[in-house]
């Protein structure tokens, strides 16, 4: 198991896009050196300050990057959901 990074905050506010950058290419980089499965445990409602939806936005390149590996998701039960589909695909 590889841990890229582990960051938090306190609830509430815009996270700096600064910070957000810095926390999610640590995510991209250690999925672009390989790996079997992505496991993360989000919020689900983070707003940056240049995106309404900073997981969906995360989780939109990760696909991208990493077309057929799983991808799992844990997130609070108030989380925003957004209409915005994400491909999915299925090794199996």
């Amino acid at each position: 198991m590889v841990f890229p990074i582990a960051a938090n905050s306190w609830p509430s506010g815009q996270v700096d896009d600064d910070a957000y950058h810095f926390i999610s290419d640590q995510i991209f980089s250690a999925v672009e050196a390989g790996c079997d499965a992505v496991l993360l445990d989000l919020h689900g409602a983070m707003v940056t300050k240049s995106l309404e939806d900073g997981e969906g936005a995360l989780l939109t390149r990760l696909r991208s990057i990493a077309p057929k590996i799983p991808i799992g998701v844990a997130l609070d039960m108030h989380t925003n959901m957004y209409t915005q589909v994400l491909p999915i695909t299925s090794p199996y």
